[in-house]
């Protein structure tokens, strides 16, 4: 291809035998210097004799492999001659083909909800997924996915009679029991509880296989962020919260003041948050159910044995 940009670049034009610059000549992929052989003067010159002597140009049908006349070629701007790939010849049984097709879809049925909508496949009476109208006003709405007039269950029906499933990983079919459940709330406002699709062994083994491939910076990331989180969930602490706590203590457990790893401690019966203890003194709290008269028991039976030895 030639470049524009330099105008000291001349080339001979073979018609006219002028010199000229290269910008006077049109591209020619198929040359080897990638330029016209004619100006751009003698090719519109050219062009013009050859339409006054009754030359018409040809060009071959790209579905019929025929080399035919431009004239037995639509216009189609887009392609570089101006003209389609197909022949005349060509194209009209098609296009009359599309338009039968398209003239048959636009005879399929309407929806039965009356909405005025057309069927996205043949054969059916109403939209997939549509809303069906309501006849009666007792009578929920039901989807049209659900309306197949039969009387086999219904697929969220089926969901809730069946006391099996397939794990989509080990591939047994073992009991509801063994799978764990989420909730969820439909279209219609119907709760419910549908099972994860793997059982709770394999759903146990795959997080633990993809908690072994975690980086152990990673893994220190989602331990601080859980902690962070059950802070927020439980005790509705920030952070920051939890650093005063911890200052104001001085870092120490609130009974047995020993530099320790603090967790929150809190009453069990109003849920408010007390101190910060370490986990053997909360443990411990916990096992004698924070009761005083069973502390005061606990605190005589070790002095009387201490007593005695």
């Amino acid at each position: 291809m030639a470049d524009a940009s330099l105008p000291d670049r001349t080339k001979r034009c073979a018609r006219c035998g002028e010199l000229k610059p290269v910008s006077d000549f049109y591209p020619a992929r198929h040359r080897k210097d990638g330029l016209h052989q004619y100006c751009a003067a003698c090719c519109s010159d050219f062009k013009r004799e050859r339409r006054e002597q009754g030359y018409q140009e040809q060009k071959r049908c790209s579905q019929c492999g025929v080399v035919k006349f431009l004239d037995e070629f639509a216009r189609e701007k887009a392609n570089r001659d101006g003209r389609r790939n197909w022949c005349t010849e060509c194209y009209r049984p098609y296009r009359a083909a599309k338009e039968a097709a398209r003239r048959a879809m636009a005879e399929r049925a309407l929806c039965a909800c009356g909405c005025g909508d057309q069927v996205k496949y043949p054969g059916a009476t109403h939209l997939l997924g549509h809303r069906i109208r309501v006849l009666k006003e007792s009578t929920p709405p039901v989807l049209a996915s659900d309306t197949d007039g039969t009387d086999q269950p219904k697929k969220y029906e089926r969901r809730e009679r069946r006391t099996h499933k397939r794990c989509a990983a080990c591939g047994e079919v073992k009991p509801i029991a063994e799978y764990d459940q989420h909730r969820i709330v439909s279209k219609l406002g119907k709760e419910g509880k549908p099972c994860f699709s793997r059982c709770k062994l394999c759903a146990r083994e795959n997080v633990r296989a993809r908690r072994r491939t975690l980086s152990p910076e990673l893994k220190a990331d989602i331990k601080e962020y859980t902690r962070i989180a059950r802070w927020l969930r439980d005790y509705n602490l920030t952070p920051a919260q939890i650093a005063e706590l911890k200052a104001n203590q001085d870092n120490k457990c609130a009974i047995c003041k020993e530099r320790r790893r603090l967790v929150v401690d809190h009453c069990h019966a109003s849920g408010r948050v007390r101190e910060l203890l370490c986990h053997r003194c909360n443990t411990a709290l916990g096992h004698v159910k924070e009761d005083e008269h069973l502390l005061l028991a606990l605190l005589e039976y070790i002095r009387r044995h201490r007593q005695a030895t």
